[in-house]
């Protein structure tokens, strides 16, 4: 009886998995490939908008401009209103997650690569990690 309870679990892992994958697949299908990936950010540097759209400056943590041996402590990301309105700047933040369209071209999504050729033409911010203090 326990090796059938184990088995009917391990099935609704795979199901849930696979329904999970799915429906991220099948989300990105009508804006073609997407990744989401999070990146550790030190605060928000600076906000602004114009006729293109929100964007948000962030500051990088100091390792991983150690790590990834970059020039500059902060990059400029797309985002929604939504995401905009939340901030200001100075605010202290964990991480903010970001959506990477094609991300074939930066090695597939790779966070290290987005910020070594300063792709940030394909990601947009969608989420804002956790609030310092909060």
């Amino acid at each position: 009886m326990r090796k059938r309870v184990g088995i009917a679990a391990v099935i609704l892992v795979c199901v849930m998995i696979g329904a999970g994958w799915l429906a991220v697949v099948s989300g990105a299908e009508k804006d073609g490939p997407v990744i989401y990936t999070t990146l550790s950010i030190d605060r928000i540097a600076e906000k602004f908008h114009d006729e293109d759209g929100y964007y948000l400056t962030v500051a990088l943590e100091d390792w991983l401009i150690e790590d990834y041996n970059l020039s500059y402590d902060r990059i400029t990301f797309k985002t929604e209103q939504e995401v905009y309105d939340k901030v200001s700047p100075g605010d202290i933040y964990a991480g903010v997650t970001l959506k990477i369209r094609e991300p074939e071209q930066c090695s597939n999504g790779d966070i290290r690569a987005v910020l070594k050729w300063k792709r940030n033409d394909l990601c947009e911010i969608v989420l804002l990690g956790q609030k310092a203090g909060t």
